[in-house]
């Protein structure tokens, strides 16, 4: 099986989308849930890479990753 990853599934980027456009307070907060969600669930189907658990995770970021985060 072979897994999309967020940015290219179309039902993530839909969500961004209409995030970023959204105006009600509320429905900003349920359409962010669901944009969490969704990285969550890449995050527990993407292989742990040895030695970037945690803090040195953030450390080990290249420094163009780190200037978005």
């Amino acid at each position: 099986m072979v897994l999309l990853k967020p940015e290219d599934d179309p039902n993530f980027r839909e969500l961004c989308e209409r995030a970023s456009k959204e105006q009600d307070h509320e429905t900003l907060m349920q359409l962010v849930r669901q944009i969490n969600e969704m990285l969550k669930q890449k995050e527990k189907h993407q292989p742990q890479r040895p030695g970037l658990e945690g803090e040195n995770q953030k450390q080990s970021r290249p420094a163009n990753v780190l200037a978005r985060a």
